[in-house]
């Protein structure tokens, strides 16, 4: 705004001083007043001011060339502003992957818990000082026969919470059973290596 101001002041000095040719010519043309009167200055070269008249030729040689009329507010606006139609925002993408890094380390550690309690069952049952308690197993079950059973026992419960996940979408779900299964697998082989060794 400044600039626009200070614009406006300096443009009809600086096109006087265009019009003004030489310092001598400058200190004639100058009126600063006395007692004659402006028509009485004037003459026939001078305009009423004191100012040299302009010519046909300089004032051909000073306005700038043609350009475009204006055509009014609306048609500059449309020119330059064309609105375009507004696309739908596009949904970010979401990763719904069921087999994520939580869901994987989860199932890994109950896996891990598994083969924990049937390495120190089949241990501890090898030492002779311990039975196993579960009924669906026996007194003195094989290596085979606990793997199976654990193996089975995570299929089930890895099925079941990938169904959860992919179905029921609760965030924390499909962790509740690895982590509960984990405990008392991790639990029970502690107690075969501490009791029965």
């Amino acid at each position: 705004m400044r600039k626009q101001i200070l614009f406006l002041l300096l443009f009809p000095l600086a096109s006087w001083a265009q019009h003004t040719q030489s310092p001598a010519e400058f200190s004639r043309n100058v009126f600063f007043g006395s007692e004659e009167t402006v028509g009485e200055r004037a003459s026939a070269n001078e305009d009423a001011v004191g100012l040299p008249a302009v010519t046909e030729k300089e004032t051909a040689a000073s306005t700038p060339p043609d350009a475009p009329g204006y055509r009014g507010g609306e048609a500059l606006v449309a020119a330059v502003y064309e609105p375009k139609p507004a696309k739908q925002p596009e949904p970010a993408l979401r990763n719904d992957s069921v087999l994520n890094k939580k869901f994987i380390i989860a199932h890994a550690v109950l896996l891990g818990s598994m083969v924990y309690d049937a390495e120190l069952t089949h241990e501890g049952l090898a030492h002779h000082k311990c039975v196993e308690a579960n009924p669906y197993l026996g007194v003195h079950p094989s290596r085979g026969e606990i793997y199976g059973q654990n193996l089975l026992a995570f299929g089930a419960i890895t099925g079941l919470d990938w169904i959860t996940a992919k179905l029921i979408k609760v965030r924390y779900l499909p962790y509740i059973a690895p982590a509960a299964e984990s405990v008392v697998h991790f639990r029970g082989g502690s107690q075969w290596l501490t009791e029965c060794w």
